[in-house]
């Protein structure tokens, strides 16, 4: 089976029969049989989300992530979530962290428990790197 991209009209249908619609299980083994041993993001004992990579100006691509630990659980994003930055030379890995971008600062600030979901480009007029959250 050809992989076609989940937006596609023929997502979720098989090659042999187009009008057969292909079972859960089969359509995400066909998605997941693209990725690549290896790689990604992995850090025991934290809890990741929102990922956001750019190429550099030195080269090496650059992740922006949310993180924040395993063991407060998923729902803890709300109220411990920074945002931590990870460096490697292939966009798919591995990847080493560097350290926090934006972190957790608590209460009394208006983003101070959840710096979340960053989103990282580059500015069209004065080529900075801006980092929304």
């Amino acid at each position: 089976m050809e992989p076609v991209s989940p937006t596609s009209p023929k997502a979720a249908q098989s090659d042999d029969n187009e009008d057969e619609a292909l079972e859960p299980a089969e359509l995400l083994a066909t998605f997941a049989s693209e990725t690549v041993a290896g790689s990604g993001l992995r850090l025991p004992g934290w809890m990741t989300w929102g990922a956001s990579v750019i190429l550099g100006d030195d080269g090496q691509h650059h992740m922006f992530f949310s993180r924040w630990p395993e063991q407060l659980g998923h729902n803890a994003w709300v109220t411990s979530s920074e945002v931590a930055h990870a460096v490697a030379s292939s966009p798919l890995g591995p990847w080493s962290v560097r350290g926090v971008a934006l972190p957790h600062r608590g209460p009394r600030f208006w983003d101070g428990q959840a710096t979340h979901n960053p989103s990282v480009l580059r500015h069209p007029r004065t080529g900075e790197f801006v980092l929304f959250y």
